[in-house]
């Protein structure tokens, strides 16, 4: 492997003096006996499963997960969902998937109550501009026409309003 350039040793093993990929996922892996590649340091979105030395892809738009032999699955690692999205708790999704905020939410936590079972935005301040905060289902709505800004969302609900209007 030392004749390989710095950036690659990370992504080939070398076979008699030839490179072959590692598998999907992996990192850093060396040859078995028999030919194939078995994998010890995979990439942050894949977990590795140390009893096949294969990598597993992390759930989606989680950013760090650990294999789990038990669910013969990979689960999200707490708090590591990409920005925008929010986890849901083991209680309701054994994987512990990331789910996407409302639209026009920047932050969101999942309400796991009988009633809810969904992402809620966290409050009107992570609304993107022109969205208040729908108090029903804490999604984000648009806010009065010409308006900036406001706290709740519906026609009439103004804090700030555009340049040029009052």
């Amino acid at each position: 492997a030392e004749d390989l350039p710095q950036d690659e040793v990370s992504f080939y093993v070398l076979d008699n003096g030839e490179c072959t990929a590692c598998n999907e996922g992996c990192k850093v892996c060396s040859l078995n006996d028999d030919g194939t590649t078995a994998c010890s340091v995979c990439f942050s979105t894949f977990a590795l499963d140390a009893d096949t030395a294969t990598c597993h892809e992390c759930p989606s738009s989680c950013t760090s997960c650990a294999y789990d032999a038990t669910l013969e699955a990979t689960i999200c690692n707490t708090d590591m969902c990409v920005s925008g999205y929010t986890q849901i708790p083991q209680s309701a999704s054994p994987r512990k998937e990331c789910t996407d905020c409302p639209s026009e939410c920047s932050l969101c936590s999942y309400n796991e109550a009988a009633d809810a079972n969904r992402a809620e935005c966290i409050s009107a301040q992570y609304c993107s501009d022109g969205y208040g905060l729908v108090d029903s289902d804490k999604s984000c709505g648009a806010c009065a026409t010409n308006c900036q800004n406001c706290r709740t969302a519906g026609p009439g609900k103004c804090d700030t309003c555009n340049s040029g209007y009052t």
